[in-house]
């Protein structure tokens, strides 16, 4: 039955499971290409890794050697430019309230 099936999937540590689409599969690559393929779940385009959430997808941001961090705010950027753009967004902020 499909129930024994999720069941068997879910707990048995020799499957992977997707927990936000209830996608269950046999091996690691099958998981990350569901997370790759998936419109429910954000990607790293730079680094080709599809993550579970866009939580997931912010600490990626934050702890991979390939991306840009700002160490003030304790976040991770896509890029370099995506950073300068927030930065930059942020002096100007601190400007007009001051």
């Amino acid at each position: 039955d499909d129930q024994e099936l999720a069941t068997h999937f879910n707990t048995s540590p020799a499957h992977y499971a997707c927990m936000a689409c209830s996608f269950y599969c046999k091996d690691i690559r099958e998981l990350t290409d569901h997370y790759l393929s998936s419109p429910l779940h954000p990607t790293c385009v730079a680094c080709n890794k599809g993550l579970e959430d866009q939580q997931a997808l912010q600490t990626h941001y934050l702890e991979s050697p390939q991306h840009p961090k700002c160490m003030g705010c304790q976040t991770g950027f896509p890029d370099t430019e995506e950073m300068r753009e927030v930065s930059t967004y942020a002096f100007e902020l601190v400007l007009i309230s001051n």
